[in-house]
């Protein structure tokens, strides 16, 4: 097997294997549909490492000349280079970009043309078609490695060092089929380069045992810092003594209550209103995953929707399956925020957890509310409501809520807002809306 690309010096097996890799990714996306001889595994991996190589140049030999026609036509189009800078050293990136190029190959080829002899009858029309056939996926291509770009990126600020390549491989399909919604595609875009507020650091406890957090004169052994054990004996056991030795500062942090978000998705939130409230939901993910708080996210219009729940340390998958919720939902339907409120404060009592919870209601909607029925739903447990009214006003809502806020722009810097009020009112830090 030989790679249609000059300056690619691996072993055959590894080529072999990632053409594999990459076929079989097609292959789901294809379905039953089957791919045409002369897309093999040698084509497969010519076309990732074309993806992923700077400057990827052809070679000019080859058994198969539509193989290597197809190879050359992908590095003179331009729309490949505007795909390129997103597939440059990046292994996931350029899988999806080397799958969804056979994939859309494959659909917008005629049926004929499948075998070697029919190759060799009609290889003037097949060239034709072939060459239609890669414009066409090419566009189909930029958009799934812009969204699969910024899906690597979201879970890897969300979860960093957690995710290996190889476990990155059994999720592949997934985010392709993700890069297909529009509505993710939009979200995405939404917090593309938002920068979270700086982290405040979690509550923590005194614990011999702990992380070390600094250091502090005192008479524990276990704890000593390990300059001491070069002071003179005689002056090392007076300082014990008199418990005035240097120790290790330990510490543990103090487990955080879970992070719960109501999503209104009423009729009126069409549009703008329910993507900013989708790009607000995962910026506030990727808050409650560094602080190792679990997470719900839950829709609501009339009636509560499915329930979306996150462990505190989650895997990529946890991720994947969050993004796939908020891009399925539609908005439509009424709005019974007090129904919403009591599913959710329902959830996190089931989850029996001790420490203070937060709910962020993020809704347009101007429901009638008691203040002292809404008082009654949120002090069963320690809660925070946090309210974020998007145009409207609710005088009851901000009675019982531990922040109130109202946004008109739903830009980045009120996307920004949210998160730090939460975290403020989270760590204690006096805060104003």
């Amino acid at each position: 097997m030989g790679i249609l690309v000059k300056g690619v010096a691996i072993p055959e097996t590894i080529a072999e294997y990632q053409g594999e890799a990459i076929l079989k990714l097609a292959g789901k996306l294809i379905g039953a549909r089957s791919f045409p001889d002369w897309i093999d595994k040698e084509l497969a991996a010519s076309i990732y490492y074309l993806f992923y190589l700077p400057f990827p140049q052809v070679a000019k030999e080859s058994r198969n000349p539509l193989k290597l026609s197809l190879v050359s036509n992908i590095l003179e189009s331009p729309s490949f280079w505007k795909i390129k800078p997103r597939t440059v050293i990046d292994r996931l990136v350029s899988m999806v970009a080397s799958a969804s190029l056979i994939e859309k190959i494959v659909r917008n080829l005629p049926k004929q043309g499948n075998t070697r002899s029919e190759i060799g009858e009609n290889h003037q029309e097949l060239g034709d078609s072939l060459s239609k056939a890669l414009s066409l996926a090419l566009r189909q291509v930029e958009k799934d490695t812009r969204t699969a770009k910024e899906i690597e990126s979201l879970i890897t600020s969300t979860i960093p060092g957690s995710t290996s390549e190889l476990a990155f491989e059994d999720i592949l399909e997934e985010i392709l089929l993700l890069s297909r919604k529009t509505d993710i595609a939009k979200i995405l875009e939404k917090l593309s380069g938002v920068k979270l507020p700086n982290y405040i650091a979690r509550k923590t406890s005194r614990y011999p045992k702990g992380w070390i957090e600094g250091v502090e004169l005192g008479g524990d052994p276990e704890r000593i810092h390990h300059s001491q054990l070069a002071l003179p004996d005689e002056l090392f056991y007076l300082l014990l003594a008199e418990s005035k030795l240097l120790l290790y500062r330990r510490v543990f942090p103090l487990e955080e209550g879970p992070l719960y978000v109501l999503l209104d998705k009423s009729g009126s939130m069409q549009g703008a209103k329910i993507d900013w409230a989708r790009a607000v939901t995962l910026a506030l993910y990727q808050r409650a995953v560094r602080e190792g708080r679990r997470f719900y996210a839950r829709f609501f219009d009339a009636l509560p929707h499915d329930l979306q729940e996150s462990p505190p340390y989650p895997e990529a998958r946890h991720v994947l399956r969050l993004l796939e919720y908020l891009g399925t939902v539609k908005a439509g339907g009424g709005t019974d925020i007090t129904r919403a409120l009591a599913t959710a404060i329902s959830d996190i009592e089931s989850g029996r957890t001790r420490e203070v919870a937060d709910i962020v209601l993020i809704t347009d909607g101007e429901d009638k509310l008691s203040v002292n029925v809404l008082k009654g739903i949120i002090h069963r447990i320690p809660v925070r409501l946090h309210t974020v009214m998007i145009g409207g006003d609710n005088p009851s809502l901000r009675r019982v809520s531990e922040s109130y806020m109202t946004v008109r722009q739903l830009g980045e810097g009120d996307l920004i807002r949210v998160v730090d009020n939460v975290e403020k009112a989270r760590a204690g830090i006096p805060h104003r809306f």
